[in-house]
């Protein structure tokens, strides 16, 4: 029962924080707010750990890996809200990296398709242009956060299509 007033009190009283412009006094009760919602949405998730203490979720499980890529990014915003910049972490290469998986199988998927609807002049054409505008995608979305990596893979695998 003391443990379940413990809670309580100790939400009532992180729930009473601001949520901008924390002064020097708040900022370690919001970024232990932040940490407190971002472990209660990890429960939620099926992850393992790795890379010493760093949680990361299953690559095979492509609802946990949407959901661990929402609540890192709640994650990031509460923290920017406390006054903390972010910087680029493991968790943001494994999010954008999923979505250049998905990119890729995605245009192989489309390459299939078109080949089978159109004459291949056409079919050449209409795939030129979408992995022109993917490799656009790639340098505006992904580019910034994974840096060489995903632009690189992209870049090989587009040349093998």
């Amino acid at each position: 029962m003391a443990y379940i007033e413990s809670k309580i009190k100790k939400k009532d009283e992180l729930a009473k924080l601001p949520q901008k412009n924390q002064t020097l006094g708040n900022d370690n009760i919001c970024q232990s707010k932040c940490k407190e919602k971002f472990r209660t949405g990890f429960d939620m998730i099926k992850v393992h750990l790795a890379f010493g203490t760093i949680g990361v979720p299953s690559v095979i499980d492509e609802i946990d890996l949407m959901l661990f890529c929402r609540l890192d990014m709640q994650h990031d915003n509460c923290l920017k809200d406390c006054g903390f910049s972010i910087k680029f972490n493991i968790r943001d290469f494994i999010c954008y990296a999923h979505r250049c998986r998905l990119l890729l199988c995605d245009l192989q998927c489309t390459k299939s398709a078109i080949f089978q609807a159109n004459d291949a002049q056409s079919s050449r054409r209409a795939m030129e242009f979408l992995i022109s505008y993917s490799r656009k995608q790639v340098e505006i979305i992904f580019f910034r956060k994974t840096k060489e990596s995903c632009r690189e893979n992209l870049d090989l695998y587009l040349q093998q299509l």
